[in-house]
């Protein structure tokens, strides 16, 4: 059995959040502190090596990460002041965005998708070797896991579905957590595919105890979603925060362009893999090679420009697809 020893924050309480932000209150500041979220696993590996490099304090702010691997929950926080920078998928933004909450995207944290539709040994179906959508068909009735309702996986499958000329009842959707909870689930048979994000793709490549049928994260599953690049996961602040803050989001902002250009250079991989080892901990005879491949996995995705045409993207298919209304005017949400 994997034990990783990640914080399993789904559902954050008042108090765990609270005791965040006392503890960033108190942390070692050079300059204005930035409270941004962090999902478990690489993610969020641009926000760490910003922080764990020392660019943040380059540029005269100090980077405290907050691990909620919940879309949803990282929305929330961000909106009560317990944190200053949400990461959610760019559905959960807009959606938000669209009942006239003033929030701001500042950055994202992957230009491609997230995402892999993984799929336990015991299934199997006709469709499988025709690739998607049409392998969809072979998970009618089945039960099919996401991280929490509502959250960035759940939309994926949605749209996965909708490709393959399915419906949301065609499948039973189940919360069953981040990477670790999703993984056990899968291989328990708890649930015969989990849409998730790494180290899911490793756990499926190295121990061969389940397959990967669709890399969102490479380009592959609805066109309508590759066509977000650039905006599939955005940093999202208060608009209220972004209007007074604007030195420190500029600070953010070079902070994570130093850290993508030290994330791509190649002769830098031994020190990112310690660099991800101080925030993904596993006991497992094989972790080096999960971690390495969990980091190979990941790198192509890994810049922080947001495009406003991606985000454009997402708001025209979550019109067609029914997830919002209406459209609605984009031209202040992004901030470059």
């Amino acid at each position: 059995m994997i034990k990783l020893k990640f914080l399993r924050t789904a559902l954050l309480t008042l108090a765990t959040l609270a005791s965040t932000v006392v503890m960033a209150q108190t942390a070692p500041v050079s300059g204005e502190t930035v409270r941004i979220q962090k999902y478990p696993g690489v993610v969020s590996l641009l926000a760490i090596v910003a922080a764990e490099r020392g660019y943040c304090t380059k540029y005269g702010i100090n980077c405290v990460l907050t691990t909620i691997p919940s879309s949803v929950v990282g929305l929330q926080a961000m909106l009560s002041s317990s944190l200053d920078v949400a990461t959610p998928a760019v559905e959960a933004a807009l959606q938000l965005a669209a009942k006239g909450t003033p929030i701001r995207f500042v950055g994202n944290i992957s230009r491609n998708g997230l995402y892999m539709f993984a799929v336990g040994d015991q299934v199997s179906g006709p469709n499988q070797k025709k690739g998607f959508p049409a392998l969809m068909h072979d998970f009618k009735n089945k039960k099919i896991g996401v991280t929490t309702r509502g959250a960035g996986p759940e939309y994926a499958l949605k749209s996965m579905l909708a490709a393959a000329g399915m419906k949301d009842s065609d499948v039973t959707i189940v919360a069953v957590g981040g990477p670790d909870t999703a993984y056990s689930a899968l291989v328990n048979k708890q649930v015969d595919a989990v849409v998730s994000f790494e180290p899911m793709g490793a756990f499926c490549e190295v121990l061969k105890t389940c397959r990967v049928d669709v890399w969102l994260s490479r380009g592959e599953g609805p066109k309508e979603l590759t066509l977000l690049a650039g905006a599939y996961a955005p940093m999202v602040v208060r608009a209220e925060y972004a209007e007074k803050n604007p030195k420190v989001i500029a600070a953010l902002r070079s902070a994570l362009k130093d850290a993508e250009t030290f994330i791509h250079t190649s002769s830098n991989f031994d020190e990112l893999l310690r660099i991800t080892a101080k925030h993904f901990k596993m006991e497992h005879p094989q972790a080096d090679a999960l971690i390495a491949a969990m980091v190979r996995n990941t790198l192509p995705n890994l810049y922080y420009e947001i495009d406003p045409k991606g985000v454009q993207a997402a708001m025209d298919y979550m019109v067609r697809t029914g997830q919002l209304d209406k459209p609605f005017d984009i031209s202040g949400l992004v901030l470059r």
